[in-house]
């Protein structure tokens, strides 16, 4: 929501200076379009693309991470999948939000670990 107000705020502006502040408010609000904002269009089509079908054919041991305090693809979204694939682990962190591996990079490490012996 806060990258669609950014946007929606900023469309009237040069190109230049509309793409600078997009990029300084992305930043501000934690984006991803921050980090790699050549890569809009990628991301567009990856947070609109529902896998939970494809999930049913994984034939893989799958480890799920989600953040608690994650908004942008809540733990809701972790279950619906985890219920989807056949072998997989779903893991909550309490506290964590959508960047979890930032939130809690001890505790994402230990799970991997402990999920890879």
């Amino acid at each position: 929501a806060g990258a669609k107000t950014a946007k929606i705020l900023t469309v009237a502006l040069p190109k230049a200076t509309r793409q600078r502040l997009r990029n300084k408010l992305y930043g501000v609000i934690g984006s991803d379009m921050a980090a790699v904002p050549h890569m809009e269009e990628t991301f567009k089509r990856i947070v609109t693309d529902d896998v939970t079908a494809a999930a049913s054919g994984v034939n893989q041991a799958t480890l799920l991470i989600y953040g608690s305090d994650d908004e942008a693809t809540p733990p809701e979204f972790g279950e619906k999948l985890a219920y989807a694939l056949p072998d997989s682990r779903l893991e909550v962190i309490k506290g964590a939000g959508h960047f979890i591996h930032h939130d809690s990079a001890t505790k994402v490490f230990t799970l991997i670990e402990e999920f890879l012996r």
